[in-house]
């Protein structure tokens, strides 16, 4: 199977989930822009967790793995925790409808 990525190329699935960073290979790490407080971390997480269930369901060739952007945050970073609470809690939300 062709993936999302072969198709499209990096730079457009970096424009569907720009909140992701990828290599030439696939996936990198999280892009994450600066908040407020983790509050407002969270907020933006809900949003991005939303987004990427729109892409998934859009394009289910999209290859990299939930599990390999889990992974990816950066959990020592201030507020990254609430870009990946909001980020889960978002997906969790659309899988159980």
């Amino acid at each position: 199977m062709i993936s999302l990525e072969q198709m499209k190329g990096i730079k457009q699935i970096e424009g569907l989930l720009p909140f992701l960073k990828f290599y030439d290979k696939g996936f990198c790490a999280w892009c994450l822009s600066d908040a407020n407080d983790y509050r407002s971390a969270e907020n933006v997480g809900l949003v991005m967790g939303e987004r990427y269930v729109d892409v998934v369901r859009k394009h289910p060739e999209f290859a990299v793995q939930l599990s390999d952007i889990l992974l990816g945050i950066n959990l020592e970073e201030p507020n990254n925790l609430g870009y990946f609470i909001g980020f889960s809690r978002s997906i969790d939300k659309q899988i159980r409808g």
